[in-house]
């Protein structure tokens, strides 16, 4: 039987890889055929330190981040992609961060992922986010995958929430989620100027450990919305 690690890196291997950029477009930027802030923007230090994630989410023990992908391979209605909501941005990145919190109990880890998205004007931003505030409504149950042949699948249902005003706009959500695991949490869309953030925080319960067909506790809305203020801000 996998432990407990094992299990956590399977979670997070079907949605975090690393990204590639290929060397063919700095030959289509020294062309024009890029705007000039569509490459190389979105640095290391734009996205909050581990530290700070783990202290936000009131972590206890060791955390890990991984860098990668937050985009999909297929979804399910095809108009429902997670990734495709984020409509016409120059570049992003995301991020996210694993460990557990103080007062669960061991059949539940807790994660977050900070997407950063660069976008050409303000207004293209300012569409992205008004799309996502409509997502749940849209696409209730959307089911998704990050390959042709693997269990990287899971379903989600989404409910629209008030949001917490974070930055110039902001649209929010909670949900849970059933694939490999069973997951809940919220999520907060943001903007700055020509920058949009999505931070989603999530609890999931290991399904080999005691009721682990149970949702976890929902986490409050409160910890996500403090989590994308601190994320907007590092990222603007």
């Amino acid at each position: 039987m996998k432990s407990q690690r094992e299990r956590q890196r399977m979670i997070c291997g079907g949605r975090v890889a690393r990204v590639m950029l290929p060397l063919g477009l700095a030959m289509l930027l020294s062309l024009g055929m890029l705007p000039a802030h569509s490459l190389g923007t979105i640095v290391k230090s734009d996205f909050l330190a581990k530290r700070t994630v783990k202290a936000s989410m009131n972590g206890v023990g060791e955390w890990r981040a991984y860098r990668g992908s937050f985009k999909t391979v297929g979804g399910k209605p095809r108009d429902c992609r997670s990734d495709e909501q984020m409509l016409d941005y120059d570049e992003a990145r995301s991020k996210s961060y694993h460990g557990r919190e103080s007062g669960l109990p061991r059949s539940v880890w807790s994660g977050a992922e900070i997407v950063i998205l660069r976008y050409a004007d303000a207004d293209s931003a300012r569409r992205a986010v008004r799309r996502n505030g409509s997502y749940p409504r849209r696409c209730p149950k959307v089911t998704e995958w990050v390959c042709t042949e693997c269990d990287g699948i899971w379903t989600t249902w989404r409910t629209k929430v008030p949001a917490v005003t974070v930055g110039a706009q902001s649209v929010a959500w909670k949900f849970r989620e059933v694939g490999n695991f069973k997951s809940n949490g919220h999520a907060v869309v943001a903007r700055r100027g020509s920058t949009v953030v999505r931070v989603t925080v999530t609890r999931t319960r290991d399904v080999t450990m005691k009721d682990g067909w149970v949702y976890p506790q929902l986490v409050r809305k409160r910890v996500v919305t403090r989590l994308a203020r601190k994320a907007l801000n590092k990222s603007t």
